[in-house]
């Protein structure tokens, strides 16, 4: 399975990232899409596709911004 749309660079997921991605692992979940948001989320976005395997990052700029 893909996760389409997960935003688990944001600051909120700061304290749980890693038991999030390993639960999303543990189901079926092999690749986890990030979008961004805008230019400020691009750098959190990238350190949490170096740090675990399977999240890609969607470097753009979100529709709302």
């Amino acid at each position: 399975m893909i996760d389409t749309h997960a935003h688990i660079y944001l600051p909120e997921f700061d304290i749980d990232r890693e038991q999030i991605i390993e639960n999303a692992r543990s189901s079926g979940v092999e690749k986890i899409l990030m979008p961004a948001i805008d230019s400020s989320t691009h750098k959190s976005m990238l350190q949490v596709e170096e740090n675990f395997d399977g999240c890609l990052s969607m470097i753009g700029l979100h529709p709302c911004s």
